[in-house]
């Protein structure tokens, strides 16, 4: 299979299963999907609408984007980690984030160099309705408020 390199090569470009920044998409797509669009081009066409309509609904995120991030308690510390012990998934939606964790953050990413766009691409066609937002740095989220539920 032949991939594109950059994400701008692709972002304003029809998806195609066959073609595509990260190989890992691509061999989910055909690993999730294959068996059942074999037989189907309605659905292939549906799954490469819905592909297509992630890729811009990312391209189109209008920053600064509140987010959440839930975490679970550490049972060897018997603590939380902190929000930025690592990069990390976020999610543009509160309830998602509570289903991670009781610990749960509120920020706010201001631009797009902070978000990984190509995993929150792939995490949101693999995860959906998650709203999913993967940042290359947790450290960059601008923290606004934090709670234990």
């Amino acid at each position: 299979m032949k991939y594109l390199k950059l994400y701008e090569n692709y972002i304003d470009t029809p998806f195609d299963p066959n073609m595509y920044v990260d190989e890992y998409l691509s061999s989910d797509f055909h690993e999730i999907y294959e068996d059942d669009i074999k037989d189907n081009p309605e659905l292939m066409n549906k799954v490469i609408t819905y592909i297509q309509e992630e890729i811009n609904n990312v391209k189109n995120i209008k920053y600064p984007i509140e987010v959440w991030r839930g975490l679970p308690i550490d049972d060897s510390s018997n603590d939380y980690p902190t929000h930025d012990e690592d990069s990390g998934c976020w999610s543009t939606i509160y309830d998602i984030a509570t289903g991670f964790g009781n610990k749960i953050y509120h920020g706010l990413i201001e631009s797009e160099d902070l978000i990984d766009l190509e995993q929150t691409i792939r995490t949101r066609i693999l995860n959906p309705g998650e709203g999913e937002i993967n940042v290359k740095d947790s450290k960059g989220v601008k923290i606004l408020d934090v709670e234990t539920i």
